[in-house]
C-alpha cells in the first residue's frame, strides 16, 4: 500500500478515487518558526561591479575583482556572472585561505562543502 492509498492520509488522490485532489489539512502542514529575537533582513546596500573576464586572479587590481577582503567583510555575498568566469574558483580560493588561517590559529582541520553540478568543477575545487 503506498501513501496515496492509506487512510491516514484521506486528503491524498487515491487511484481509484481520481476526483479526489491533493488537499493536506492544516494538521498536516508544516511551518517555518520564524524567532522574532532574530535581525531583521537588511536590504541589499552595497554593489560591486567587477568588469574582468574572471571574477578572482593573483595579482590583480583588488578594486576590480572579488577579493579576499571583500570575501571575508561580507556576511551575505551575491554573485551574478555568466558561466565560466570563476565564480566557484574564487569562492573556493578564498574558503581554502579563511579555513586554512583558521587551522592554524585553532589547530583544527576544517573542511568546505561545495554542491556543484559538474563534475569536472568537484574535481577543480577538490584540487585547489
Amino acid at each position: 500500500m503506498n501513501d496515496k492509498d492509506d487512510p491516514a492520509h484521506p486528503n491524498l488522490t487515491n487511484r481509484n478515487n481520481k476526483s479526489k485532489a491533493l488537499k493536506p489539512t492544516p494538521a498536516q502542514a508544516e511551518f517555518l518558526d520564524f524567532d522574532q529575537d532574530e535581525e531583521p533582513l537588511v536590504p541589499l546596500v552595497k554593489m560591486k561591479v567587477i568588469d574582468n573576464k574572471f571574477l578572482y586572479f593573483e595579482g590583480g587590481d583588488e578594486n576590480n575583482m572579488f577579493s579576499y577582503d571583500d570575501f571575508v567583510r561580507h556576511d551575505t555575498i551575491i554573485i551574478k556572472s555568466c558561466t565560466g568566469t570563476g565564480k566557484t574558483t574564487a569562492t573556493a580560493t578564498h574558503y581554502k585561505r579563511l579555513l586554512d588561517a583558521a587551522s592554524r590559529n585553532t589547530g583544527k582541520q576544517y573542511k568546505f562543502l561545495s554542491v556543484v553540478d559538474k563534475v569536472s568543477l568537484c574535481e577543480y575545487v577538490k584540487n585547489i
